[in-house]
Parts: C-alpha cells; sequence; structure tokens
C-alpha cells in the first residue's frame, strides 16, 4: 500500500472506527510520521496535506467521539506540515472552539498547542545556518509574529462576544460553568497566553496594529485591574446601603441599558439626599458604566471600543 492509500485508510479509521481500531490508527499514524527524517521534510509535508482537505467533510463525522478523535489525531500532522497551513488550522479552531460539544472543545485545546509550537516566533530557535538562509528565516519569523498574534486577537474577539454578565462573578476560569466562553478562556490564558515570551510577542503586536488604545493608559492588565477594582467598591456600596440588591443586578442594568433612565435606576440605588456623598457615588457609577459590558456593544465595554 503506498503512503498516500495508508493515509487514507488511517484517516477513515479515526472517523469511523471502534474504539480500538482510533487507537491503533493514531499509533500508526505517530509511527508514520516518525519514518520520515529531516531530509525527506518535503516529502512528508506533501503526504500529510491530504488532511487539510479532510477539513472541509469535517461536519460529516457523524458523532462527537469520532469528531474529538479526529481533532487529536491532528498533532502529528500539523508538525508535519509545519507552519504552511497556519491560517486553515486556525480558521478550523477557531469554528471548532465554538462547537456545542465539550468533547470537541477540548480536543481543539489539545491540538492547538502543537499549532503554537509548530511555528518559531523567534531565530535562536531555528539550526545556525548560513546568512542567506537566515534572513529568510528572520522573514518567516516577522510573519510567524504576526500569525500568532492574530490569532489571539480573533479569540479575544470571541470572547467579547460570548461574555455574559454573570460570568463577571467567576475569580478563576477553572471555577466558570462548562460552555463555549469557558473553552476560549481557556485557549486565551492557558495555552496562547502561557507564557511570560507569548505575552510579550501579543503585546507587541498590539502595539504595532493598535498603537493608539496602546498608548493610553489601559493596558489589558490594568483594564482588569482597574473593573475588580470597581467591582470590589460597588459591592462594599451595597453593604453599606443595606441595600438587599447585588453587584450581578446592576451588570444586567449596564448590560442591557437602552438610554439614559438605565444610568438613573442605578443612581437611585444609592441617592440618600446627601450632596456630600453624591458625587462620589456618581463617579463610581460611571466608571462602573464605561467599564462593564454594553450588549449593544457587542459584549464589550465603552473603554473596551476605546
Amino acid at each position: 500500500m503506498n503512503e498516500e492509500k495508508l493515509l487514507i485508510e488511517l484517516i477513515k479509521d479515526i472517523k469511523t472506527g471502534t474504539a480500538f481500531e482510533v487507537k491503533d490508527a493514531q499509533k500508526q499514524l505517530e509511527k508514520y510520521w516518525r519514518k520520515f527524517d529531516y531530509e525527506f521534510h518535503n516529502k512528508r509535508n506533501n503526504e500529510f496535506s491530504i488532511y487539510i482537505d479532510e477539513l472541509n467533510y469535517f461536519d460529516q463525522i457523524e458523532d462527537d467521539d469520532h469528531k474529538a478523535y479526529f481533532i487529536n489525531s491532528l498533532k502529528w500532522v500539523i508538525m508535519a506540515t509545519d507552519d504552511n497551513h497556519f491560517e486553515k488550522w486556525v480558521d478550523f479552531f477557531i469554528l471548532q472552539i465554538q462547537n456545542p460539544s465539550g468533547k470537541v472543545r477540548q480536543a481543539v485545546l489539545n491540538a492547538v498547542d502543537w499549532l503554537i509550537i509548530a511555528i518559531a516566533l523567534d531565530i535562536k530557535w531555528l539550526p545556525n545556518s548560513d546568512h542567506k538562509i537566515k534572513s529568510e528565516q528572520e522573514r518567516q519569523i516577522r510573519i510567524n509574529k504576526k500569525r500568532f498574534g492574530h490569532f489571539t486577537f480573533r479569540i479575544e474577539e470571541l470572547i467579547d462576544k460570548y461574555h455574559e454578565p454573570k460570568y463577571n462573578r467567576y475569580k478563576y476560569i477553572s471555577s466558570m460553568p462548562a460552555g463555549i466562553y469557558k473553552s476560549l478562556q481557556k485557549m486565551l490564558m492557558e495555552h496562547l497566553l502561557r507564557s511570560e515570551l507569548y505575552e510579550n510577542e501579543y503585546k507587541s503586536y498590539l502595539n504595532n496594529n493598535f498603537p493608539i488604545s496602546c498608548n493610553d493608559n489601559l493596558s489589558r492588565n490594568n483594564f482588569i485591574s482597574d473593573r475588580q477594582e470597581i467591582e470590589k467598591d460597588l459591592t462594599n456600596l451595597l453593604k453599606t446601603h443595606n441595600s438587599e440588591l447585588d453587584l450581578d443586578y446592576i451588570k444586567k442594568i449596564i448590560y442591557n441599558e437602552n438610554g439614559q433612565d438605565d444610568l438613573t435606576k442605578i443612581i437611585v440605588i444609592f441617592d440618600r439626599g446627601r450632596p456630600d456623598e453624591l458625587q462620589n457615588i456618581l463617579d463610581l457609577i460611571m466608571d462602573a458604566w464605561n467599564y462593564f459590558p454594553h450588549k449593544k456593544l457587542g459584549g464589550k465595554s465603552p473603554m473596551k471600543m476605546i
């Protein structure tokens, strides 16, 4: 059996076989990948590109278990094809991280690590080469940095899209209820921005592509810190006023706001007819209004829009 036919058979087993057949096919896939050393890199790349066409038929896989099996098998394919199909992998992962199935989303989280490992973001990661080759490597690294930044930015956009006020109560991702929003947060914080190196690369991408928003004092970390401080101050103020309402009530008003009357609803909660304290309360409420998400802004806050 030639290499192409072998791969087609392995893919078929992974997509439709029993658990035993799938496991055996995945082992054979790894073995097939390992038999090509660096000298046959281009051949390996071409053979494994058969998998790229399979992405077009992913939705035809009948059940979530086999969809997850297929995604889990992509480890070897991604490493074989390096960064030649990076954008196609990203589009696929972006789509499937929004899959209703938790099994599929978890498989995506496992696979995305290999995609990030497959692209070099620093010249020192590559073997020493002559000047001409090194120049080409540096050019490729510049492309990869932009690719990584754009991928991460797209995930942040999805996080804004799927955000709901109820998620603000969770301090840790692990505490969030299972769902697309949690998977997106895990992809961003645990897989894409998993180390200082990747965080710095993303900050550099934002600085280079969005200089206005990055030159004000609202870096991503400062924004989160400021919003947490506002949440803390509002919670303390509610306790001081012995209010039966909670922070989520205020967030829901802001999230679903449709005009000035909604701002007044929040002011009424705290207004005790004391001019000496009203200005501080108004300042805090306006901070909350600007930092908390609004549905009409696509789940973003006014400060995020800036």
